[in-house]
């Protein structure tokens, strides 16, 4: 069940809140906008075990310790547990839960969407209910992104005409490609460690680009901490390691999906 206590957030006006679920860590940001001066930054690890009391009762905790303010406009980008990229010549709202359970994909709560930029296509996508829930419950107004869908945002904004672009955060590996200015594929596995990470890009690359996977750069955002970059560089040399570890990657990225 989620703990809907309210946290205290009124003593003070800001303008933007941004809010980062990111593996078991949470991240917070305040500033007045977008790229603007950044007045606070915190983290904090949070309970393994997602969806139980004790996870939602350490998110409360810790914005009642580290968020005093109202706000004009909150951001939150958080884990999608399945997604359904849909041609938009091929999409209709009325059929996106038919769309999803004939792709076999499990889901809880509705199924929301979303247009990633320069695609011409409908993100569908499933996260969890009940962190949904808790949010809105805490911040009313509050504007939910998926991973996903800033994946595909930035790969697309990406100024090369082919990228690869990666996210491997406790469990979950995420593969985004643009070929030739396109959006190529949009992929996920259940990966934690070096060895699932170094097997499934090497099989999405050489999908689209047969017996190239040395030759592409690899712009990689994971947890410096949990991976063995040196080893992944043996196999991917011109792979890019955009650190995750209590760092604001996450947060200044969010930008781009809003």
């Amino acid at each position: 069940m989620v703990n809907n206590a309210t946290t205290n957030i009124h003593s003070k006006e800001r303008s933007i809140l941004s809010v980062v679920f990111f593996g078991s860590e949470l991240q917070i940001q305040e500033q007045q906008n977008f790229g603007g001066q950044v007045d606070n930054q915190k983290f904090v690890s949070l309970p393994s075990a997602a969806d139980s009391p004790e996870y939602f009762n350490a998110i409360s905790q810790f914005f009642k310790d580290n968020v005093s303010a109202s706000w004009h406009k909150v951001f939150a980008l958080i884990p999608t547990e399945n997604h359904l990229l849909i041609p938009n010549i091929f999409y209709s709202e009325e059929q996106k839960e038919k769309l999803f359970q004939q792709s076999h994909l499990e889901y809880s709560g509705d199924i929301k969407t979303c247009k990633p930029v320069n695609t011409n296509s409908t993100l569908l996508y499933s996260c969890s209910h009940n962190l949904e829930m808790f949010l809105h419950n805490n911040f009313p107004g509050l504007e939910i992104y998926s991973d996903v869908h800033w994946l595909i945002n930035h790969c697309m904004l990406n100024s090369n005409a082919d990228h690869i672009l990666v996210l491997l955060d406790e469990g979950r590996l995420k593969v985004i490609i643009k070929k030739e200015g396109a959006l190529q594929l949009v992929n996920a596995f259940k990966a934690s460690n070096t060895e699932e990470l170094i097997y499934y890009l090497g099989y999405v690359i050489n999908a689209v680009w047969p017996n190239k996977a040395q030759h592409m750069p690899i712009a990689l955002h994971a947890n410096e901490e949990k991976i063995d970059i040196s080893f992944v560089k043996k196999y991917f040399p011109k792979v890019e390691l955009h650190s995750t570890a209590k760092q604001s990657t996450m947060l200044q990225l969010l930008s781009e999906c809003v």
